[in-house]
């Protein structure tokens, strides 16, 4: 009997593969990175850091800065029509322009 498998990182191979000239060195820039309240951000998960990723089905989604605990960030995005948030690490966060 096969069964299927559904874990968090099913069908992430794409999502979670870093480009061949990102690889290598951490980039601390990216993980040190801070943040202030009611910055827009986009969600893209660096694959070296497994702590503080959120759930891939958000992968690139835009959302805004609410708080910061500890070293993460809480993020706010909307869902279709409902309002989420969820902890995220640093890394995992990319700013966007003001434009």
């Amino acid at each position: 009997m096969n069964r299927k498998k559904h874990g968090l990182r099913r069908r992430s191979r794409d999502k979670l593969t870093q480009a061949r000239n990102k690889k290598g060195k951490v980039n601390l820039k990216s993980r040190l990175q801070s943040f202030e309240m009611g910055d827009m951000v986009q969600l893209l998960p660096d694959p070296q850091v497994q702590k503080g990723m959120f759930h891939l089905r958000f992968y690139g989604k835009k959302g805004t800065i609410a708080a910061r605990q500890g070293s993460a960030y809480k993020v706010t995005i909307m869902d279709h029509n409902k309002q989420k948030s969820f902890f995220v690490n640093p890394a995992h966060l990319k700013k966007m322009s003001e434009a």
